[in-house]
């Protein structure tokens, strides 16, 4: 029995990786001429500019890396050479489709509901209803626990959201079920989220 769970669960795994290997690579190809995937009626909030510019960053790197170890490689190894950017153009694609799905599915807030995303690697619908939340204090910066979904980068979490009961986090390669949000609003329309009356601030 455990070892056809086992198997099982290595079948989902597997499954993922395809399809998130599918949805980056499309992203990365068609991304540019997609409009932003937000519900016309709900708000958009933009919190996502750290991870933008992380992704640009390390998709400069991973070019600068691939042109230079190419070079060097072809003149001893041809064969290697191609191999190895056949590999980095599949890591320049899947940064690229990192990168648009970050423009294009930003947060928004829908009615009573609250869709914090991180552009294909995190989604989560939070009820405003019962939702806390509470300045980030210095230890929140390097808290890392199971129950808590971090989706703020850079200089680290403004604020943490407190879910009113576990809730799934759907992510590209798996899924999690937390009680906290870890988020950085700093946009007026992320921080108007927070003055809406069902919230506790």
């Amino acid at each position: 029995m455990t070892s056809e769970l086992s198997r099982g669960q290595q079948r989902s795994t597997a499954r993922r990786v395809v399809a998130a290997d599918r949805t980056l690579i499309s992203y990365a190809l068609v991304g540019w001429w997609m409009n932003p995937e937000v519900p016309e009626n709900a708000e958009a909030v933009d919190s996502g500019a750290g991870s933008i510019s992380i992704s640009i960053g390390l998709g400069l790197a991973v070019l600068a890396e691939a042109v230079a170890l190419h070079l060097i490689l072809w003149k001893w190894h041809p064969a290697g050479a191609i191999i190895h950017g056949l590999l980095a153009l599949w890591a320049l694609l899947w940064i690229l489709g990192d990168l648009n799905g970050l423009r294009l599915r930003s947060s928004y807030v829908d009615g009573n509901r609250l869709v914090l995303r991180q552009g294909l690697r995190w989604q989560i619908e939070v009820p405003l209803d019962g939702l806390k939340a509470r300045r980030a204090e210095p230890d929140d910066l390097d808290h890392r626990s199971p129950d808590r979904l971090d989706l703020a980068v850079g200089d680290g979490p403004t604020h943490v959201l407190e879910l009113d009961g576990d809730i799934t986090a759907h992510g590209l390669f798996r899924d999690r079920r937390v009680r906290e949000v870890a988020v950085r609003f700093e946009t007026p329309a992320a921080l108007n989220i927070l003055r809406d009356d069902s919230i506790n601030c």
